[in-house]
């Protein structure tokens, strides 16, 4: 315990301190780790992450965002579009947006170099995957 301006606050004893950035790489990997995450996925789906719950690319990054406190836009077209900046280079936890049916149509959440994980579609759900180069349109960061 250390006292802070009168008050006393509890520190987590080995604990390391999590920016933001790392937060958002932590609970995407978690989900992804999940029982039940390669099924989670379902279009329009209710965001959300963690077993049982079925939702779709733009969904799961609502869901892990907000799990570090940060509300986006519920479509990933949106995402794009609001996000804060739109880097040259993508660094983890950024937004990855890909043209497959239409400009920013599907998106995920960087983790390392050449990886991200997304909701992919039925049958595949949260998963890790290579970073698709050719058919990525975009990259955007809200932090």
């Amino acid at each position: 315990m250390r006292i802070v301006k009168g008050r006393i606050h509890r520190l987590l004893a080995g604990a390391p301190f999590l920016t933001r950035r790392a937060r958002v790489v932590h609970w995407a990997k978690w989900a992804a780790d999940q029982p039940g995450a390669a099924t989670s996925y379902l279009f329009g789906g209710i965001p959300g992450i963690g077993t049982g719950t079925h939702t779709d690319c733009s969904g799961f990054v609502v869901a892990v965002y907000r799990k570090v406190g940060l509300a986006l836009p519920r479509t990933s077209q949106l995402q794009y579009e609001k996000a804060k900046s739109h880097p040259r280079v993508a660094r983890p936890a950024d937004l990855i947006f890909y043209n497959y049916e239409g400009p920013h149509s599907h998106v995920g959440i960087k983790i390392r170099r050449g990886w991200m994980i997304a909701d992919q579609h039925t049958g595949s759900g949260i998963v890790r995957v290579r970073i698709d180069y050719a058919h990525r349109d975009g990259r955007a960061s809200y932090l």
